[in-house]
């Protein structure tokens, strides 16, 4: 009988604690879950040093976190971004005209370009597109190229070569 008795005081023990605080729980509802957000688009910069994302429910904003400072940055009416492979920067398109933001001193260089962008692979030039023009940012030489009057285009896989016409 005495095995019987430490059994279910053991029992009572584990069991007790459940049942005492598992009745004051409020239980999740829809209007909780709005509340939440989740992370979208989510980018890290070359060295981790910069994190960008949106957030569900805040519309066109881009946060912008200093993984170094903990500071987070936020960018309205921001469509489309993306890091610079090989530096610190960040291409965004904000109300249909491309940017670059250079991150370890926040300037931003304005280009004209719209449409659709990518960075080459070492990250030395920006090209954007739309159905009408090509553009091209050289970083080295802080010029732009322009090509208008085109029909089609496409950029290659490995973004080297881009061919129009």
């Amino acid at each position: 009988m005495k095995g019987i008795s430490e059994i279910y005081y053991i029992v009572l023990l584990v069991l007790l604690p459940a049942v005492i605080f598992s009745q004051n729980k409020k239980q999740a509802s829809v209007t909780d879950f709005n509340k939440w957000y989740v992370m979208q688009g989510v980018k890290i910069s070359n060295k981790a040093e910069w994190i960008a994302y949106k957030k569900t429910n805040s519309g066109d904003s881009l946060y912008l976190k200093d993984t170094k400072k903990g500071a987070i940055l936020v960018l309205s009416d921001v469509q489309a971004f993306d890091f610079s492979p090989t530096r610190e920067l960040l291409a965004i398109r904000v109300r249909n005209k491309l940017k670059i933001l250079v991150l370890k001193n926040n300037n931003v260089i304005d280009l004209n370009g719209e449409g659709n962008f990518a960075w080459t692979n070492d990250g030395n030039k920006l090209v954007w597109y739309n159905t009408h023009s090509l553009g091209i940012y050289d970083l080295k030489t802080a010029k732009v190229t322009e090509i208008t009057k085109i029909e089609h285009i496409a950029l290659s896989e490995n973004k080297k070569w881009f061919v129009y016409s």
